[in-house]
């Protein structure tokens, strides 16, 4: 995780120095080269060191982002970036039946090895068509003549409104590993669901939540975007701990789904609010930040979570419901729709 973010970090202010295309490039280039040494492992260990390499193509991930929201519309910009997410989870569904298919059949090393050449092809076809058709979106005149006095951009210059929303962030991520890892232990092993019946919830709580996202960003684009945020946390609040009382298939199968449905709308309407908020100038910076919220508040989630859970298997249910309950009232209390939106 360190490792990751470190170039996350790296990632952010290049790409707002070099330009978003050069280091998507880079972050191509590498992922390229980084699987292409798991084909020549041939220990775990090997593997191992090599997945910690892994960590370097994270480089990219700021920049990837920020073209997103450069190339859009001020107005759109929740349902742009609501349609980047559904894309990228999209894999998802298909990658580990893909994997597992290969592992199966050609035993877990070589299966693996053929599933990194799948991914390695696709790496080269997508470096190549980014390479060809990709446009570069921080131009250094305009920005330029954005900051004519050449007045210095930090994080610690940036508004306070946009340091409330990432302390909401933080309690959201937070929440989210604290409960994340314990809602398919307790369905298995307490209300007695088998492998088949959860992977249906999973597999529905992706095409509702993907179809709840789009449709939510669309009501966020013509709305507040400071309400949807309110709205999706306090909506989203109480649903693990119907989750945990709840003692059937069915039972789970709807709070699960209701919790994709409510939920799918805070993280569009947080980072559409806070390129809202930022200059063309720092949104590389601004996305690694928002990445190294994220990193760090999952780490401590996933501590915490299991320091509760060894207590009671309740607590993490209940932590979710009072992080999300504070990150409302931060919203109510701190956070202001901005007055004007950045281009």
């Amino acid at each position: 995780m360190f490792f990751g973010i470190f170039f996350i970090f790296i990632g952010g202010l290049i790409s707002d120095k070099w330009g978003r295309k050069k280091v998507i490039l880079l972050g191509g280039f590498l992922s390229v080269a980084v699987n292409s040494l798991f084909i020549i492992s041939n220990t775990w260990i090997l593997i191992a060191l090599v997945m910690i390499l892994f960590s370097l193509t994270q480089i990219s991930t700021p920049a990837g982002k920020t073209i997103i929201v450069d190339s859009l519309q001020v107005g759109s910009r929740t349902k742009g970036i609501a349609g980047y997410q559904v894309i990228q989870a999209l894999p998802m569904v298909s990658a580990p039946l893909i994997g597992g298919y290969f592992m199966k059949i050609y035993g877990l090393i070589e299966g693996f090895k053929i599933s990194v050449l799948i991914v390695i092809f696709t790496s080269v076809i997508s470096l190549l068509i980014q390479w060809l058709l990709l446009k570069e979106t921080l131009v250094r005149i305009k920005a330029i003549q954005e900051n004519p006095a050449g007045k210095k951009e930090n994080l610690l210059s940036l508004p306070k409104n946009l340091k409330y929303v990432w302390l909401v962030l933080s309690l959201v991520m937070t929440a989210n590993a604290v409960v994340g890892p314990y809602y398919i232990i307790y369905a298995i092993k307490f209300i007695g669901i088998d492998a088949l019946q959860w992977g249906i919830i999973v597999a529905l709580q992706i095409i509702v939540g993907s179809a709840a996202k789009i449709v939510g960003a669309a009501i966020t684009d013509r709305t507040s975007k400071k309400t949807v945020m309110a709205v999706s946390l306090f909506l989203s609040a109480p649903l693990p701990l119907f989750f945990f009382f709840s003692n059937s298939f069915i039972g789970l199968l709807v709070v699960g789904i209701s919790l994709v449905v409510v939920g799918s709308a805070y993280l569009p309407a947080s980072e559409a609010f806070q390129v809202d908020l930022t200059k063309k100038t720092m949104r590389g910076k601004i996305f690694a930040f928002s990445e190294i919220v994220n990193n760090f508040s999952r780490g401590i989630g996933n501590i915490a979570g299991g320091i509760l859970f060894t207590v009671s298997m309740v607590y993490p249910f209940l932590a979710f419901t009072v992080l999300e309950l504070i990150g409302v009232l931060v919203l109510a209390a701190l956070v202001k729709e901005p007055k004007a939106k950045e281009e």
